[in-house]
């Protein structure tokens, strides 16, 4: 069984940040979260069930006519609301390893290849994207109610998964190619890629969306069924793992997840793109470099846009941030890290325009444009046995885009597995 509680602590949006650039949500942008998740292996047969609490709201600005915050779960809520966040079942003859978290990394570096197996799961449970880009582990993003299957042959291994999404009709489709690990004279290596949407009922109708192995975008593309563009909204992410057997760089994470329209120099028109790199240097330091651009979350048809119940699917940071991070593992059960954290002015809620006349001023706003908020926030993470906790504080400047206004973040998150 597992458990798992976690809490974060910040400050508001100033009242003038408003007036300055139209209305906003002014919530806190951070707040508590607390969640309980049970978990069991029984042979073939797994299930778990969880619940949440939290006042978790993302900032938002309400930029667009169309745009409609309450529809998409993102209007304010008086206090912490509670929620069944998970309920699934699921059958197979894989071996349990992270059943109760799920992540969609793929295996270990250090696990052998898998020699083969398969399940199959129905129920609510959070999408797991892992990485850097996607929701903290354990994931705190809210359960999809979603129909997903697992197998693997050898080195290889597919995950697929389609979901509801709330409120309104929209949907969720998601799956993932892990090929790992393959060891050579460059180390030991991890590789996969994986494709996220966001459709609408239409699109989630069509025989080829149950496919495995079969490319969303290729059905946007090619227009099956009568489907365009304000039917799916499409990212593609690639990520690698790469463990070194000697030297001073001991491992490599790289990650990248981009929409699915152009973006190479020639074709370009605004990058919407999230990546991370990370470093372990030695026995002791790791380094890790992450940043998210705007519009990667908001979508010209809002529907279509990467929320449910008011939460992103990914970034839970929220669009237009970059950081740096600065780890020291002093033992086995204690780390410290430093971390430097710029946002711009970017929202959810601000969609790019394709039009002549509005693109340039989108391409001007696509990452840390306007006035930069900074943030440099001390960390202190401890492990004991099958517990961890983690403490994160530090001042921010120029909060919310407001500049000389200053504020305090802290925070803390706990899990622990029983």
């Amino acid at each position: 069984m597992d458990a798992h509680s976690r809490g974060r602590l910040g400050e508001r949006w100033p009242a003038a940040q408003e007036a300055a650039r139209g209305p906003e949500h002014l919530e806190p942008r951070a707040g508590f979260y607390t969640g309980v998740r049970l978990c069991t292996d029984a042979g073939p047969w797994r299930w778990a069930l969880g619940v949440a609490a939290d006042g978790l709201h993302v900032p938002f600005r309400q930029a667009h006519g169309v745009w409609e915050p309450a529809a998409l779960g993102l209007h304010a809520a008086a206090g912490p609301t509670g929620r069944l966040d998970t309920l699934w079942v699921e059958y197979g003859t894989m071996a349990a390893g992270a059943t109760c978290d799920g992540s969609w990394a793929g295996p270990p570096l250090d696990q052998a290849a898998a020699p083969g197996g398969w399940r199959v799961w129905v129920g609510r449970r959070p999408l797991e994207m892992a990485g850097a880009l996607g929701s903290t582990e354990p994931p705190t993003g809210p359960g999809v109610d979603q129909l997903g299957i697992e197998w693997t042959w050898g080195p290889w291994r597919y995950r697929k998964a389609l979901g509801r999404l709330s409120p309104g009709e929209r949907y969720v489709s998601v799956h993932r190619l892990y090929l790992g690990p393959l060891d050579g004279w460059w180390g030991r290596v991890g590789l996969s890629f994986y494709e996220l949407g966001v459709v609408s009922p239409r699109f989630a109708a069509l025989p080829v969306t149950w496919l495995p192995l079969w490319p969303g975008y290729l059905t946007q593309d090619l227009e099956l069924g009568g489907v365009g563009n304000n039917d799916a909204n499409f990212y593609m992410g690639l990520a690698a793992r790469l463990e070194r057997p000697a030297g001073w760089v001991r491992a490599v994470d790289a990650e990248l997840l981009v929409d699915d329209m152009p973006q190479v120099p020639w074709k370009r028109q605004v990058y919407q793109l999230g990546a991370a790199l990370r470093f372990e240097l030695g026995d002791r330091l790791d380094l890790c470099y992450s940043r998210t651009h705007n519009y990667v979350i908001t979508f010209q048809e809002p529907s279509l846009s990467l929320l449910h119940q008011g939460r992103p699917l990914a970034y839970p940071e929220g669009p237009d941030v970059e950081a740096w991070e600065l780890g020291w593992r002093l033992s086995g059960h204690w780390r410290l890290s430093l971390e430097w954290r710029r946002r711009g002015e970017g929202r959810i809620g601000d969609a790019w325009e394709w039009e002549p006349s509005r693109l340039e001023a989108g391409k001007a706003r696509e990452f840390l444009a306007g006035t930069v908020e900074h943030a440099l926030l001390v960390g202190v993470e401890g492990r004991r046995g099958t517990s961890r906790w983690v403490i994160q504080a530090g001042p921010v400047w120029d909060t919310a885009g407001v500049a000389g206004a200053r504020s305090l973040l802290a925070g803390i998150r706990l899990s622990r597995s029983i």
